[in-house]
């Protein structure tokens, strides 16, 4: 019976740490958002530049800012 007890105390403490550890990490898993010091053109083209210089290739680039602009969404505020 005690180590039943021990049981349950340990699986919800758990749970509970768990859920905190989640609840701070969460955020800083999601989207990165740095701000270039050039205009999205220039950011664009110089990493073109980069990523063809490493010989990988770029599938699609999305303009975020423009995209998310219906949804009420200001990337860099």
């Amino acid at each position: 019976m005690s180590n039943l007890i021990y049981l349950g105390i340990g699986l919800f403490l758990g749970i509970i740490l768990m859920g905190i550890v989640v609840f701070k990490k969460a955020p800083s898993l999601m989207m990165l958002e740095d701000e270039s010091k050039y205009d999205f053109e220039t950011t664009i083209s110089n990493f073109e530049k980069e990523v063809n210089l490493a010989g990988w290739k770029i599938s699609k680039i999305h303009d975020m800012q423009e995209i998310l602009k219906g949804f009420a969404m200001i990337l860099g505020k």
